[in-house]
């Protein structure tokens, strides 16, 4: 699977994408500073450090099961009137 950069660079004129004056080689550099890996520990450090962050908690409920249980009704969400 390729990335959204690598699907760019694999276009043929990809630099008719770019802003006037970028080039493919120019954004190279900047993709390829640092391993994936680094610039993955660089974003969970900063993540850790915005105050009020608690790990393993997701946002706005995004991402939490309930456990179903058979012979217990779904909840339905109620409509507006």
């Amino acid at each position: 699977m390729a990335t959204p950069y690598e699907k760019l660079k694999s276009m043929p004129d990809a630099e008719r994408f770019l802003k006037p004056g970028e080039t493919i080689a120019e954004l190279d550099k900047v993709a390829y500073a640092m391993s994936d890996l680094e610039a993955n520990r660089r974003a969970n450090r900063a993540r850790r450090a915005v105050p009020g962050h608690w790990p393993g908690r997701s946002r706005g409920g995004v991402g939490r099961s309930r456990r179903f249980e058979p012979g217990t009704p779904l909840r339905t969400r109620r409509r507006p009137p």
